[in-house]
């Protein structure tokens, strides 16, 4: 939140986001929330990141802009972020040639940069998940540390980092400085309190087949396949693992705690839970178009790793009557021979086919990010999830919000055609199917009520704005 000084005061916040695109994305939803409460925000990321947004962005907006040259739409303008100035150098090298504009869209969310240790290829340059994470610690704590003395003296000097998790370290360096820290969760809180229990010894490792099936607080009984991936298969990817568990390190330290997810959703855990970890529900960080329209220009995520024209999924999803799919290994003539049943993609804009009154069921591995969509727009799932959050979000998609229903595996360990024809068919038509689409209303119309004014997350949203504010005054008399 902007703080002039010398005039109103107000805090100035730095979020700092786990690399990758599905914790960039929630963190960065949350600061134009916290903008639209007359805020001002630094988004902090590592630059490995930034650097290779923009070499694929750059390259693929160039080449989408050429698409559009010889149409009988060519762009005239281009209205960019402001945090997204490569995006002018296209367009200067592309629209204005042709007589075009170019716009810098006026933004709160300002952006600067840490280093993961590998700016010249980021995880890839690692070569491990250890190696990684490890210069991530090491390299992100020195040049967090430099970044906040750099802006010590500037007209916006930091007063707190909203963190993610996944990156306890960043808390360390926050209370060096005597800034404040929160502790930003981006799975959703069943998983989050079940990894509490791991890391605090309450849920003995490896789960023994006789204490089945696990009870926890303000959850139904779980079964070892419920769990998070890194528990039910034990010893799998102890890097990752480790990292989950160290979100609990020094979570007490953390003056808030705020949960990617909305109370109605999740009340019997949030209530648990806040009884050891005291918690502020933001969710769902989806934009603002989608529900309140509170949030000026909020009409996508903003960011985004892959680039697609979406005229192509909305182009052919307008023509499909209400209620009307990316596969790396293919059937040879598969895509010509299936062209009148569906639409084969690399990259779909999701969020906007989710949205599409069009669509009756959503096939999905079961990601928190995608996961949330789909509660929030409404859409029934058919669920298969693969590993780390993905299982425990399918139980609860099956068992607890009763919003689709989750693939069996057969006795080889293989999900057949089958079985995935059978589940579609059964959330797209029948008396179950009629009732999850049901239920996913109910969750969307929560949803919606809760991130707008007045709702439970509005409401833990304006009382961080508070503490913070309130905190920074005390601090100034």
């Amino acid at each position: 939140m902007d703080k002039e000084r010398g005039s109103s005061y107000g805090a100035y916040v730095l979020a700092l986001p786990y690399p990758s695109q599905g914790h960039v994305n929630p963190m960065l939803q949350f600061c134009k929330r916290l903008v639209s409460k007359g805020g001002f925000m630094q988004a902090g990321d590592v630059q490995a990141y930034l650097t290779y947004l923009e070499a694929t962005g750059s390259k693929t907006l160039a080449e989408l802009i050429k698409r559009h040259q010889n149409s009988d739409h060519p762009i005239d303008c281009i209205v960019y972020d402001a945090f997204l100035p490569w995006a002018l150098e296209v367009a200067k090298e592309t629209v204005e040639v042709a007589g075009g504009a170019v716009i810098a869209a006026s933004n709160y969310v300002q952006f600067d940069t840490i280093s993961d240790g590998y700016d010249e290829g980021g995880f890839m340059q690692a070569g491990d998940v250890q190696a990684y994470l490890t210069h991530l610690e090491a390299t992100g704590s020195k040049t967090l540390d430099e970044l906040i003395k750099r802006h010590q003296n500037s007209d916006h000097p930091i007063d707190c980092i909203v963190y993610d998790a996944f990156l306890p370290w960043a808390l360390e360096v926050a209370k060096e400085f005597g800034l404040a820290g929160a502790a930003f969760f981006t799975q959703p809180c069943a998983v989050n309190y079940i990894y509490y229990y791991a890391h605090n010894g309450l849920l003995k490792l490896p789960v023994e087949r006789s204490s089945l099936p696990v009870s926890i607080p303000g959850m139904l009984m779980l079964e070892l396949e419920d769990m998070p991936s890194f528990i039910y298969v034990h010893g799998s990817y102890p890097a990752y693992f480790e990292m989950v568990l160290k979100q609990f390190s020094n979570v007490e330290k953390a003056d808030y705690v705020l949960v990617n997810t909305f109370y109605e959703l999740e009340d019997k855990v949030v209530d648990s839970m806040s009884k050891v970890s005291p918690l502020m529900t933001i969710g769902p960080t989806i934009p603002s178009l989608y529900f309140d329209k509170r949030v000026k220009n909020d009409n996508d995520y903003g960011l985004n790793l892959f680039q697609l024209d979406p005229s192509i999924c909305l182009e052919w999803l307008s023509h499909k009557p209400k209620k009307a799919s990316k596969e790396a290994k293919l059937p040879k003539k598969f895509v010509e021979e299936t062209s009148n049943k569906g639409l084969l993609v690399g990259w779909s804009p999701q969020l906007e086919v989710l949205a599409s009154e069009k669509i009756g069921c959503f096939f999905s591995h079961c990601g928190w990010n995608s996961t949330i969509e789909a509660l929030s727009l409404g859409v029934p799932m058919v669920v298969m999830p693969q590993c780390t959050d993905q299982t425990t979000n399918a139980k609860f998609v099956q068992d607890v919000w009763k919003v689709g229903i989750k693939v069996k595996v057969n006795e080889k360990g293989i999900v057949g055609r089958e079985e995935v024809e059978d589940c579609i068919r059964e959330v797209m038509g029948g008396d179950r199917g009629e009732e999850l689409k049901k239920n996913a209303i109910k969750w969307r119309d929560l949803a919606k009520e809760d991130i707008s004014e007045g709702g439970t997350s509005d409401k833990d949203i304006d009382e961080l704005v508070s503490k913070l504010t309130n905190s920074l005054c005390m601090s100034s008399s």
